[in-house]
Parts: structure tokens; sequence; C-alpha cells
């Protein structure tokens, strides 16, 4: 579904299926340049493109020898118009054309540098670095442009810069992180190298509160949206310069991931 900035309903496409234009299992959503939209379509195993108004353009990663897909979830796309996708089910991020041409691949399963265990999101910086949610890890690691590892911070626990299960990443025009601490219930900012900023949110169905949220993004504004999961619905706040909620729409189990 497309809204406008304040909540407001615009559009809708696609239903449950297997051919162009329809889903199963929508999980991610992002957005390039041009207005072009790239939808992680699950079940499926593929990423479809789209219209800004929906229409159906191509889709990719489920054609064997272009960078095959298993279970694709979050999805992000760089200045470039490259379009980076958690593979799931391998443990790794792909790399794609904006034309779905398989560029490479990194990441494997496990827990030293460069590796996960279930890889749930991933943001690209307008400075090209890649920044990937490895939440069974409880980490968020740091790659270049080409899937060099750079670095890595981030725990398990209940303090800054500690995690229970992180939902999903986006990333602002400052190159600061925004990581959804689902099971903690809050959206912890940190600089590009991990130190921590601020935090915001705890448990509850109020205003800035949350229950299991599952992603957030940023628009040119720098207002911020989460997907607040339990209670089906999308927050939006504004920085201020710490984060304070503007409006509250919808009731929607999952849009990001």
């Amino acid at each position: 579904m497309q809204f406008t900035a304040n909540g407001g309903f615009v559009r809708r496409w696609g239903a449950r299926g297997t051919t162009n234009g329809l889903f199963s299992g929508l999980v991610g959503v992002a957005v390039d340049a041009a207005g072009s939209v790239y939808v992680t379509d699950e079940g499926n195993h593929r990423v479809q493109k789209f219209t800004a108004s929906g229409t159906y353009v191509s889709q990719f990663g489920n054609v064997a020898g272009s960078g095959l897909l298993g279970s694709p979830s979050s999805i992000a796309v760089n200045g470039s118009g490259n379009v980076f996708v958690t593979d799931a089910e391998n443990e790794r991020i792909m790399k794609y054309t904006s034309n779905g041409v398989f560029i490479t691949g990194f990441g494997s399963r496990g827990l030293g540098d460069g590796q996960f265990r279930d890889a749930n999101g991933v943001c690209v910086y307008a400075s090209g670095n890649v920044y990937v949610a490895d939440s069974g890890n409880n980490r968020i690691e740091k790659f270049t442009n080409a899937g060099g590892f750079l670095g890595a911070w981030g725990t398990g626990g209940t303090g800054p810069g500690q995690f229970q299960g992180i939902g999903g990443l986006s990333a602002d025009s400052r190159d600061n992180v925004y990581a959804v601490d689902s099971g903690n219930n809050r959206v912890q900012v940190f600089t590009s190298t991990g130190a921590f900023l601020t935090q915001w949110g705890s448990v509850g169905s109020g205003n800035g509160e949350f229950r299991g949220p599952t992603g957030a993004d940023l628009d040119g504004a720098g207002n911020i949206y989460v997907i607040d999961g339990a209670n089906q619905r999308v927050e939006k706040f504004g920085w201020l310069p710490t984060p304070v909620r503007t409006s509250t729409w919808g009731r929607v189990k999952r849009l990001f991931r």
C-alpha cells in the first residue's frame, strides 16, 4: 500500500499468487531515486520491480545463473541504483543492478566477522557503506559497497548498544544508523562507527510506545516511520533533535523487515 507522509491512503496493488505482480509473503520495500519500487516476494524467492504507480516492470533473483535468492527479506537501494537484498536462507547479502543483473554476494552463516545468524535488515548510506542487521548475533555489521567487512557493534542485552533481536535498519543523511530493537521495544540511533547516540520507545500501545516493532524508514525531511507490529500501526516521529511523535495511523501487520 502507498500512503502520503501523513498517512493518507494513495493506492495499493498486488494479491496472493505466483505470476507477475502477485506475491507470496511480501516482506520488504525500497524505492530508488527515480521512484521505482522494489518488493521482496519472500515465498516466491524473488524481487519484483514496479513503477511508482504500481505497474509491474520486471523481476529477478529467481532465475538460475542470475544470483538466486532463498526467502529474500530486507531490501535497500543505494545512490547508484544498485539493489541490496538479504538472502535469508543462505545468510548472505546479494547485490544487483537496478535491472536485476547480479553483481556480487557476501556473507555466510556463522558468528565471525562478515557472517550472520538471521540477517534481518540492510541499509545503505550516502557514503556507500552497507549496514546489515545480524539479528541472531544481536549486532550490526558494516561493509564496503563491494562487501568488504569494516566492523561490527552490539551484543545481547537491554542496555544502550545492546539488542534483543534487530527488526530492521535505516540511515539518514548524517550517516546515522537507526536500529529497531524489537525485543526491547525501542529504536536505537548510532553514528556510522557504532557510537550510541540516543534511543526512544518502551513496551505499550500508547503514543511513542511499541509492541514488537519490525522496521523503520526515514523520508527526505528526516521524519522517522516505525512499523509497530503487534499494535498494527505506523508511528511517525520528527527529529527535534530527539525523536518526537507527530502522528500514528493504520492497522498494519508488517511493511518492513
